[in-house]
């Protein structure tokens, strides 16, 4: 495509008996919008993870194939994305 892809990382705290692997499923079926790749990054937990949990990052890719993505409209994306994994899982956003 001639329009540019938007990665996006996403750190997340979850208890430490969540398997990544429902994290990404969960991602995939609520398809957000434009994602073309999914990736699991990294799953962390030691010392600055609190005990019983583990920091989970993923890697999204996002690619409109009409126009150019906005800022705002990814943000929107990722915050609903956040929500949801609140929801289902109790996932938290590591900051």
């Amino acid at each position: 495509s001639k329009f540019p892809a938007v990665g996006r990382d996403l750190s997340i705290l979850v208890d430490a008996s969540v398997p990544a692997q429902q994290l990404l499923d969960h991602v995939r079926a609520t398809n957000p919008d434009w994602l073309t790749d999914l990736e699991l990054l990294d799953v962390y937990q030691g010392q600055q993870v609190a005990a019983g949990k583990k920091s989970v990052m993923l890697g999204l890719t996002f690619q409109r194939f009409s126009d150019t993505l906005k800022d705002g409209e990814i943000d929107n994306i990722m915050n609903a994305l956040l929500d949801s994994l609140e929801e289902e899982f109790g996932a938290r956003l590591r900051v």
